[in-house]
């Protein structure tokens, strides 16, 4: 757990801003067209964490929360419907970060969202205070519940105006009265909500998207090779039909656009780590099978809405 913290972060790079990110380890690709920015804002007082994302991009996320803590994620108002471990969701769940559950997240075009992350011992000794059973029994193996929609409200409202006061002064994350407060005002919130869940959403296309899962495996172990769309079905053991509908459904693209995406997002990761004396773009480029340097150079604009030169030029934070 991070000591007493409060940072904000303004980004238009994926890479810097899952660096700047404390606790998380993400890994992040962008899958639509245009420029990415996102903004985030952490704050850490005693024994809880939140962390505040906005991001204006569809993206895939994986990785995991952080360590030794239990982290719960509460979608914004304005948030758009996002998937969630092949589940779709929106603003009256929780989605629920497992010790031994990765982040698995495809954001729609808008998403909005505030992570609390709190030690099990804090969140329990506020559940027996409040006569609620504990947290363990309250979230037993789920992966993401549906809430009272006036208690998930209770709860971002104690959310927004937790992060808003330290935003705007600092310093509170040093006063004991206001760690205190913090803790029990959003353990309490977050529990009553997790109370009143519904059974466990249930995750019907989780077979159904094993295909996409089998495919997806093999583009990542080859990140540098065109593969042919009947490889993939041949792994996925599917029609091309069916494997371009489940794509389309889970990752809004074609597996053939999601091969090509994957990759210039690879060569965008590896941009934002070179140095830009020692490195040529059309290196990295070659090494991740494009060879048409102009072809390539328009395509990753596209998707990025910058040239490859900018983002090794750029200057980041981290």
């Amino acid at each position: 757990m991070t000591g007493p913290l409060s940072e904000t972060h303004l980004s238009r790079n994926f890479e810097e801003f899952a660096a700047l990110l404390h606790g998380f380890d993400m890994d992040i690709r962008q899958l639509e067209r245009g420029l990415f920015s996102a903004s985030s804002h952490q704050v850490a007082v005693g024994e809880t964490m939140l962390s505040h994302f906005m991001v204006n991009r569809r993206l895939e996320v994986n990785g995991a929360s952080p360590a030794g803590m239990l982290t719960f994620g509460i979608p914004l108002e304005s948030c758009n419907p996002f998937t969630w471990r092949k589940q779709t969701t929106d603003g009256d769940t929780i989605q629920i970060y497992r010790r031994s559950t990765e982040l698995e997240v495809i954001t729609n075009t808008f998403f909005e969202s505030i992570d609390v992350s709190l030690t099990e011992d804090s969140l329990n000794e506020r559940s027996q205070a409040l006569g609620l059973p504990d947290v363990s029994s309250l979230i037993a193996n789920k992966e993401m519940v549906r809430c009272d929609p006036a208690l998930m409200r209770v709860l971002r409202r104690t959310l927004r105006l937790t992060i808003s006061s330290i935003r705007n002064n600092p310093s509170l994350v040093y006063d004991e009265d206001i760690e205190n407060e913090m803790d029990s005002e959003i353990s309490r919130s977050l529990l009553y909500a997790l109370h009143s869940a519904h059974p466990p959403i249930q995750s019907s296309s989780s077979l159904k998207l094993r295909a996409v899962n089998k495919a997806v495996d093999l583009i990542n172990n080859v990140s540098g090779e065109e593969i042919a769309l009947e490889d993939l079905c041949r792994v996925a053991n599917v029609s091309r039909r069916t494997l371009q509908y489940k794509f389309k459904s889970y990752l809004g693209l074609s597996p053939k656009r999601y091969l090509r995406v994957h990759r210039l997002n690879m060569v965008y990761k590896n941009l934002t780590r070179s140095n830009p004396a020692d490195t040529k773009v059309a290196n990295i480029a070659n090494e991740f099978g494009f060879f048409h340097l102009g072809q390539f150079a328009a395509d990753y604009r596209c998707l990025f809405g910058e040239l490859p030169s900018e983002t090794l030029n750029r200057e980041t934070d981290c």
